[in-house]
């Protein structure tokens, strides 16, 4: 993950992973089939630590705005303390192909499902504009070096995420023909 974290993808180089893991060319190639591959396991370990942090937080609340204040705040707070973290989850996801895409999008799926407290399937377009344009911001941030700071956007955050999703209603006619 340090690797990924610390270069962008695109400079990242196999010899780095190998001098940095202190493993031979050998064993990469038998737990890898190339570099993004292994770029994709340093994400999903990473998404998922994510994930768990947010769950974790949201789900021991007991009304839509704490969840969600809950939500924001520790992914906020869990990319502060963990900035090479968020370099690889938010900025080189980017640059590492079609399938890094398709994880970063489930990622952002699986906050807006946190926000609208339903599953990844079922969130709401209300959830998934809103959890994008969070997405956005905190991507903004940590590219430009800031992503210690990320936690004095929560109050700003959420009451975005506040504006734009209406908790328990059918928000997605409303925002079909807002």
């Amino acid at each position: 993950m340090h690797v990924f974290g610390t270069r962008s993808f695109g400079e990242a180089r196999v010899a780095d992973v190998l001098e940095h893991a202190a493993i031979s060319r050998k064993t990469f190639y038998e737990q890898f089939a190339d570099k993004e591959a292994c770029f994709m396991a340093a994400y999903e370990a990473a998404a998922q630590r994510v994930r768990d942090s947010v769950r974790v937080a949201s789900r021991d609340q007991d009304d839509w705005d704490s969840s969600v204040r809950a939500g924001i705040e520790a992914l906020l707070n869990f990319l502060a303390a963990e900035p090479e973290l968020a370099r690889l989850l938010l900025v080189e996801v980017t640059g590492a192909g079609p399938s890094a895409l398709r994880a970063r999008a489930g990622a952002v799926r699986s906050f807006a499902a946190m926000m609208a407290r339903t599953s990844d399937e079922d969130a709401p377009l209300s959830a998934q504009v809103a959890a994008g344009g969070i997405w956005e911001v905190v991507h903004a941030w940590v590219l430009d070096g800031r992503a210690e700071q990320l936690p004095e956007l929560a109050d700003a955050l959420f009451e975005c995420a506040r504006t734009q999703i209406e908790p328990g209603g059918s928000d997605e006619v409303k925002a079909a023909t807002a």
